[in-house]
């Protein structure tokens, strides 16, 4: 047996011997999963890196910004080209 399939079957048996919390048990005997909350109550972050990542961010938050506004004139181009004409506008 190779290490790999071994782990694989521990792991499978560690599953099967772990209760679960959020398992439902449906009307049909079939179970689903549900997500537990989670809430972050505290980020221990070194203020410098804290900087490089808000650069960062700033950074690629740039092509996202030129992406929405290519958007925006497609869009006011559309609705304009459309609508103008009921505006007296079209030519």
């Amino acid at each position: 047996m190779s290490r790999l399939s071994r782990m694989l079957k521990l792991q499978e048996e560690l599953e099967n011997a772990i209760p679960s919390n959020n398992q439902v048990v449906n009307n049909d005997n079939s179970s689903e999963y549900l997500a537990n909350p989670v809430v972050v109550v505290n980020i221990k972050m070194p203020f410098w890196s804290m900087v490089t990542f808000l650069i960062k961010l700033a950074i690629a938050s740039v092509p996202a910004a030129i992406v929405i506004f290519l958007i925006f004139i497609g869009l006011t181009t559309a609705f304009g080209g459309v609508f103008g004409s009921f505006l007296g506008r079209g030519y």
